[in-house]
């Protein structure tokens, strides 16, 4: 289940690889947490962004397990006020596991956005995390596509 998990994970946080060659990016997105964290700790070995990528798909993956455990609730809290301090990597991961439970508090915050809103959030996903941008698309499309 957690293999499962991790891909999910590491398929939306493609963008943290900007820059990298698709294979390369596909590389990493194989490899296992052993193989990112030595990666991570020889860097004179690869190239700077590749390492960077590394560190980041594995603290996303780390972040994961702990997450499971994690409530709606305290997964919300933490998007919005961020008290644990985690990255934004970190956070995006929480949005789509919020989405992927279907977080009824999650949808209604984004669902009683009203239709410019959700717009200008779809046109400026550079400024949101990954979760609510999926989730705007999907209710501008179920409103759309109303009878």
């Amino acid at each position: 289940m957690l293999q499962v998990i991790v891909v999910y994970y590491a398929l939306p946080y493609i963008r943290m690889m900007e820059g990298l060659p698709d294979f390369l990016k596909n590389m990493l997105s194989g490899m296992s947490n052993q193989e990112l964290t030595n990666v991570v700790n020889n860097p004179a070995l690869y190239a700077a962004g590749f390492v960077d990528a590394a560190r980041k798909m594995l603290s996303v993956r780390q972040a994961m397990v702990s997450l499971n455990n994690m409530t709606d609730e305290q997964m919300l809290a933490a998007i919005h006020n961020n008290p644990q301090g985690f990255s934004h990597d970190v956070l995006d991961a929480i949005s789509m596991e919020l989405l992927r439970r279907e977080a009824p508090a999650f949808i209604n915050e984004v669902a009683s956005l009203s239709t410019p809103e959700l717009q200008a959030m779809v046109y400026n996903a550079g400024a949101y995390y990954d979760g609510y941008i999926k989730l705007a698309n999907r209710v501008l499309n179920e409103r759309i596509n109303l009878p």
